[in-house]
């Protein structure tokens, strides 16, 4: 799943949680999933963080970006 998938999915799952008619049987597998699908997302940003490291030169100008 792509990361702004991830992130409709997590709203939905929010909006699901918040709602009141919600079993708690079913609250439990939505976080759960939530939980999951968070942590991957996190993971994503990492990686594309490690990937968007830009090098600046004395005069503060990007002379290089490491998007390998």
């Amino acid at each position: 799943m792509k990361y702004e998938e991830s992130i409709i999915r997590l709203e939905k799952i929010l909006e699901e949680i918040n709602s009141n008619d919600v079993p708690v049987d079913t609250l439990v597998k939505l976080f759960d999933e939530g939980n999951k699908i968070a942590i991957t997302c996190q993971k994503k940003l990492t990686e594309a963080k490690s990937k968007m490291k830009i090098k600046i030169n004395k005069n503060n100008k990007i002379t290089e970006s490491d998007l390998k």
